[in-house]
């Protein structure tokens, strides 16, 4: 009984605790709005670094009046990669001084490299394993009817994974015949008895329960919501490799008959600089991501506010699918995202049993599974999803990663597949339901040995994002093409996916942040601050060259350029790997040949260094860094770089955005480096 008493005098205590936890926050919160702290942007006249009297104004109400589609003909000229240049001239209030490579610069940059189709590289047209579901049987065909290997899944319940909780879980087999496929979603197999796992298929098993359920709640011709999501492919770089994509878009456009419409929107910023704190927040809202989470993992962690979940009460039926094996989504998402089809584990298979990767370091080499690329089968996953559910309203997301790597080319293997992909998508569908499509990107790229021009910067904060929707949806909001049309010349982001989204399935969810892109328009005053998007995220912040420092701003300069060398060199020379300088000379920065700046508000700022070091010849550093003295830096994760704390007016914390190298480091240093797994932009070789 005693040991009763102390266990509930225990659990009181946590309670209490919990409840004292809770009360404090909103206390302080209460009192931080009344009364805010000392150096914080409510009030600008405590400034920490340097002295800024930046405010940022209010979004003011846009004086245009929409046109009702009754007046409003919607007839724009073909989609070019130029046209957002014409966005300097309409005087908004954010307005990126580049929007990256120009048409030649690009085509230096990245030149065309010519991918043949899969078929002939691998000398098949087809995958020789299939999985049939009308028998519901899984069978191979191999050539000469050798029999080799299999493995198959799912393995467990998880609809997502990190590859390392799953890798062991898969049992290779002999493949004897045909199965029973009745449980098995995927399967990867070989002809010969090797380990190259080079034949895929990849079928959804039905869901009864879910289509029965969306069958009793969808009360009109049913609508298909669909996020193709294309990961690292800016606006510009999807004119320069997926040109036929682009000639499709122009195509519904132009041609009298279609039922469709197509909008480029020029200048969507990204919310975050990866995948997740892009796209998470369209499934959660802002307020719910985070990067990880601790605890169980097996759970939808967005719960309620997920599109999913909501969705389902009005009748949609839900896939979401990722062609790759990162730990990211599986972090933010939990392992099990209420969907009710999801697609993961294969692409963690194909990881481990075949050569191919989905890492941005897995450079120019073509991503083939039997007769076609790895895209091919999530494509063809989510046509036989839609397939098996028509007649109800469905909300798919899938996340492409054929752009995802360093060189920038692989994009190109995505300009016929997509382009074929969303012919026959539209024609198959179209008449059953109306449909709403974001072919949209997360960011652009951000990484590579050309990741360090201004250019390449401005790029990876705009994405791109189309439209593709049924004109018979259109009509049923009365001022959509002139609300779309406008918008697509005014700054969007991520969190007005959300909102658009919601609103056609009928649900009103409004934010501070974000905007209906059917019925509202982006104002010509928002700025970044307006949609939710930080500072560092933002596109439109323009830098000023500081030619003569102030003793103050000097002073501020040597502690940078002081953390950027010791961090350089305890990625190389101090490499915890190796014996201290065994690899890598120690770097020394020298010289600071340019100082750009720009106020963000009295406690955010950035600073941009070019910097020299002799440790090699002609080597020079381009840094990135933010400084905060109030607490953003904790809402947002940045990257792999530590804050550092710099004590001036206030406690200050830096953060390295990025350090790159602009002279050319390309040669025996750099193979020398990457072989030893150093980062090559932080060597200077000890035998050079």
């Amino acid at each position: 009984m005693k040991t009763f008493w102390l266990l509930a005098l225990f659990v009181f205590l946590i309670y209490l605790y919990d409840g004292f936890i809770e009360y404090n926050q909103f206390l302080t919160n209460k009192v931080s709005s009344i009364t805010p702290r000392f150096f914080s942007p409510n009030n600008p006249k405590a400034y920490t670094v340097t002295n800024s009297s930046f405010i940022p104004p209010s979004p003011s109400k846009d004086p245009i009046s929409l046109i009702p589609n009754t007046e409003y003909i919607y007839k724009p000229n073909p989609f070019d990669i130029d046209d957002s240049e014409n966005l300097k001239t309409l005087g908004l209030s954010c307005t990126p001084d580049s929007f990256g490579y120009s048409k030649s610069q690009g085509n230096n940059v990245f030149p065309y490299h010519g991918y043949p189709k899969c078929s002939v590289l691998n000398n098949q047209n087809d995958t020789y394993l299939h999985i049939d579901r009308k028998e519901n049987i899984l069978y191979m065909n191999c050539p000469k009817g050798n029999n080799g290997k299999i493995v198959t899944g799912p393995v467990d319940s998880r609809k997502f994974t990190k590859g390392a909780e799953i890798f062991e879980k898969w049992e290779v087999r002999k493949y004897d015949g045909k199965e029973n496929a009745k449980n098995i979603e995927y399967g990867l197999a070989t002809c010969e008895d090797d380990n190259e796992f080079m034949q895929a298929s990849l079928v959804p098993i039905f869901n009864q329960t879910a289509y029965s359920m969306a069958k009793s709640k969808t009360t009109s011709k049913p609508k298909i919501i669909f996020f193709l999501t294309l990961d690292s492919m800016s606006r510009r770089h999807m004119f320069r490799k997926t040109p036929k994509i682009i000639d499709f878009l122009n195509t519904l456009n132009s041609n009298s008959s279609s039922e469709f419409s197509s909008f480029d929107f020029k200048l969507h910023n990204v919310l975050g600089a990866d995948s997740i704190s892009n796209q998470v927040p369209i499934f959660g809202g802002l307020d719910k991501f985070v990067s990880d989470f601790s605890g169980n993992q097996n759970i939808d962690r967005l719960g309620d506010t997920a599109l999913w979940n909501i969705l389902r009460e009005k009748g949609y039926i839900s896939l979401l699918g990722l062609e790759n094996c990162d730990n990211y989504f599986p972090g933010a998402l939990g392992r099990n995202p209420q969907v009710d089809y999801a697609v993961n584990p294969f692409y963690c298979a194909v990881q481990k049993y075949t050569p191919t990767r989905f890492d941005k370091g897995y450079e120019l080499v073509q991503r083939c599974l039997g007769g076609h690329q790895t895209h091919w089968y999530i494509l063809n996953y989510t046509k036989t999803v839609a397939e098996i559910n028509k007649g109800v309203n469905m909300f798919l997301y899938i996340h492409l990663n054929s752009a995802h790597e360093s060189s920038g080319q692989h994009a190109e293997t995505m300009n016929d597949d997509v382009t074929e992909f969303l012919d026959d998508f539209l024609k198959s569908f179209s008449k059953e339901h109306e449909i709403f499509i974001y072919l949209n990107a997360d960011h652009g790229m951000r990484y590579g040995n050309w990741y360090k021009d201004l250019e390449a910067y401005i790029e990876q904060k705009l994405p791109s994002l189309f439209i593709i929707a049924s004109k018979s949806l259109l009509d049923q909001f009365p001022y959509s093409y002139n609300s779309l049309a406008i918008n697509t010349q005014r700054l969007t982001s991520k969190l007005d996916l959300r909102e658009t989204t919601l609103f056609i399935a009928g649900i009103v969810e409004k934010t501070s942040f974000s905007v209906n892109l059917l019925e509202e328009i982006s104002p010509m005053t928002r700025i970044c601050e307006h949609a939710g998007i930080k500072a560092w995220d933002c596109s439109c912040i323009t830098m000023s060259e500081i030619s003569h420092p102030s003793k103050e701003v000097a002073d501020v300069i040597e502690y940078l350029k002081d953390y950027a060398e010791n961090l350089i060199n305890s990625a190389s020379y101090q490499h915890p790997l190796y014996p201290l300088g065994s690899v890598c000379k120690k770097i020394v920065l020298e010289k600071v040949t340019k100082i750009y700046h720009v106020s963000i508000n009295n406690v955010n700022e950035y600073f941009k260094l070019e910097v020299t070091s002799s440790s090699r010849k002609n080597m020079k550093f381009q840094i990135n860094y933010v400084l905060m003295s109030d607490k953003a830096y904790k809402e947002r994760r940045l990257n792999q770089y530590r804050p550092e704390v710099f004590a001036y007016n206030a406690p200050v914390r830096i953060k390295i955005l990025s350090i790159s190298r602009i002279d050319k480091f390309a040669g025996p240093c750099e193979a020398k480096a990457r072989n030893h797994g150093i980062k090559a932009e932080f060597c200077a070789c000890v035998d050079e």
